[in-house]
C-alpha cells in the first residue's frame, strides 16, 4: 500500500479549486496573476501549511496544499477567496458573485494520487487551448518545479518531500 503525501503526523494533503462565476475572468488585469500568486504564498506562510502546486486560469484557481491537523481546505479557501473577489470588482467594475460557487476541496490521501493531480493540472492549459505544452504556460509553478524559471517565494521542496 502506498503511503500518504503528508510530511507530518496529521497533516493532510489537498486539492481546493475555485470556479469563475459566468462571464468572469480572474486574469483579466495582467496584475492579477501576480496578486493572486502571492496571496496563495501568503495563506501558506504559517508553520504547518505547505504550499505544494497551483495552477491559475482565467476560469480556475487550483492549489495542491498540506495542511496540519486543524486546518481545513476552508482557512485557505476563505484567505484567497475574498481577496481575489474584491480584486476583480475592482478591476472590472461590475457587481455580482466572482465565483461560481463554494470552493471545491478533496483530500489526496497517497502519493499516487497527488501524481495523478499534479499530471492533470499539468495539462488543463493545454486541453484548454492556453499553450501547447504543459511546461509553456507560465501561470502555474510548474515551471518552477521543472527548473525551468526561478521564484524565491515559492519552495519547491515542498512538493518533492511529498514523494520521499
Amino acid at each position: 500500500m502506498e503511503t500518504s503525501p503528508s510530511a507530518e503526523d496529521g497533516q493532510r494533503t489537498w486539492h481546493i479549486c475555485w470556479q469563475a462565476a459566468k462571464g468572469r475572468n480572474l486574469l483579466a488585469d495582467p496584475s492579477m496573476v501576480g496578486r493572486i500568486r502571492d496571496r496563495l504564498i501568503a495563506a501558506h506562510e504559517p508553520r504547518g501549511r505547505d504550499l505544494l502546486h497551483y495552477l491559475l486560469m482565467p476560469g480556475e484557481i487550483h492549489v495542491l496544499c498540506r495542511l496540519p491537523a486543524g486546518c481545513g481546505p476552508g482557512t485557505i479557501a476563505r484567505a484567497v477567496a475574498n481577496l481575489v473577489s474584491r480584486w476583480v470588482r475592482d478591476i472590472d467594475r461590475t457587481r455580482g458573485p466572482v465565483f461560481a460557487g463554494r470552493y471545491h476541496a478533496h483530500e489526496i490521501p497517497t502519493a499516487a494520487e497527488l501524481r495523478r493531480e499534479v499530471r492533470m493540472l499539468a495539462w488543463r492549459p493545454v486541453a484548454a487551448g492556453l499553450c501547447a505544452r504543459p511546461s509553456y504556460y507560465t501561470r502555474s509553478s510548474l515551471r518552477v518545479s521543472l527548473g525551468i524559471e526561478r521564484m524565491k517565494e515559492f519552495d519547491t521542496r515542498a512538493l518533492a518531500s511529498a514523494f520521499d
